[in-house]
């Protein structure tokens, strides 16, 4: 608190000392301005005085003038030359004394105020000087005191600046040792949830070592499914189905898959075999996402079989084999429905996406409710054409 009351007055007794020697220059500065001014009044005086003087002198050495006689020169008579009124002479000597005595009284009333003027400027700058003294021992007072006052807390901002450097190398080693800390737990957490996982795996392992059943037996269930799906689409002679257990393809009339020469036949056994599979799923834990997704089922069913598809199948065949019939085509719709139903039962996440460009009329209208979206290639009754456009080729 003492350093810091004497610093104070030391910063008034400079603001103080400052503003003395502002006046000071101030008051020099006007008196060097009136200083002028009165010396060159004087020499005006100085110069009017020799002037006077000068008229003076030039009266002794002059003189006035007398009247001359002398002869004419073209009638050689006596001339006589007057001197006219005053001569050389037009001032009067009393008035030019008085003007000289009235200057010369000036000149030393401003030689007098010069004078003066000139004395107060020489205490001036002396009283300058001496400020300008105090002012600089004030000034180096103030920078002792300050230094006095300042160097405590210049000597607390170093510590205080080692201080913060300390601990920011401690934070530092404290966040690098965090993350390394923080990169271990994830580790472990990682680990064990790894561990965890494989302890569960070895458990599935276990379990379906134990209780894994034999292809025979789910050979057996996907005939089984197969032949319930087929019963419900009601084909004809439904005999000899099963499974092949050498290429695991279905096996319908005792005749293998590939050697089925119904199109449309072909076609519903495919749809119910890729269906088993998926019923299988819902009631066993195997690797199959429960989601099947069908594309244009009607290819080889209906009364109007395309050209294009006519040579990949046996048009007679086709037809003994009743697949014209649209009972069967809404039959395959139900069967697809029957499976869902089921997956929802068992609380099992299933999907079944059919796109299909032929669905009968009647069928359709049943199926409004779960049709997710409805287009056509011609933008019938302002539909969208659908995800792929119709594109034509011309060769």
């Amino acid at each position: 608190m003492a350093n810091s009351n004497n610093y104070n007055q030391l910063k008034t007794y400079h603001s103080e000392f400052s503003l003395k020697i502002k006046m000071i220059v101030r008051s020099i500065e006007e008196i060097n301005f009136k200083k002028d001014q009165y010396i060159r009044l004087k020499n005006d005086y100085v110069n009017d005085i020799k002037k006077i003087k000068a008229i003076h002198l030039a009266n002794e050495k002059i003189g006035l003038t007398q009247d001359i006689k002398c002869n004419c020169p073209i009638c050689d008579n006596i001339m006589t030359i007057e001197n006219g009124e005053g001569g050389f002479i037009k001032s009067k000597p009393e008035s030019l004394d008085e003007e000289l005595l009235s200057l010369e009284k000036r000149e030393k009333s401003i030689s007098d105020l010069i004078i003066n003027l000139t004395h107060e400027h020489r205490i001036l700058l002396d009283d300058k000087i001496q400020l300008e003294a105090d002012l600089n021992k004030v000034s180096g007072m103030i920078d002792t005191e300050s230094k006095q006052f300042v160097t405590p807390f210049l000597t607390q901002r170093d510590s205080l600046l080692k201080e913060i450097t300390s601990v920011s190398k401690k934070r530092e080693t404290l966040v690098s040792s965090l993350k390394v800390r923080n990169r271990q737990e994830e580790l472990l957490t990682k680990q064990k949830r790894l561990a965890d996982n494989i302890e569960t795996l070895i458990e599935k392992l276990n379990d379906l070592r134990v209780n894994a059943p034999s292809i025979d037996g789910i050979l057996s269930s996907l005939g089984d499914d197969l032949m319930t799906f087929l019963t419900g689409v009601k084909i004809k002679n439904r005999t000899g189905i099963s499974i092949s257990k050498k290429h695991f393809s279905p096996i319908v009339r005792d005749r293998d898959y590939f050697n089925i020469t119904s199109g449309g036949l072909r076609t519903i056994i495919s749809i119910g075999y890729m269906s088993s599979i998926l019923k299988s799923s819902i009631d066993s834990d195997i690797n199959h996402p429960r989601f099947l997704m069908l594309d244009t089922i009607g290819k080889y069913l209906g009364k109007n079989l395309k050209p294009k598809y006519a040579s990949e199948t046996n048009v007679k065949d086709d037809i003994d084999e009743g697949i014209s019939d649209p009972e069967k085509y809404e039959n395959i719709y139900n069967a697809l429905i029957e499976i869902t139903n089921y997956a929802q039962k068992k609380r099992s996440p299933c999907q079944i996406i059919v796109v299909d460009n032929d669905v009968p009329d009647k069928l359709s209208d049943r199926l409004k409710a779960i049709t997710v979206a409805h287009y056509s290639a011609s933008k019938e009754n302002g539909l969208p054409v659908g995800l792929i456009d119709d594109v034509i080729y011309k060769h």
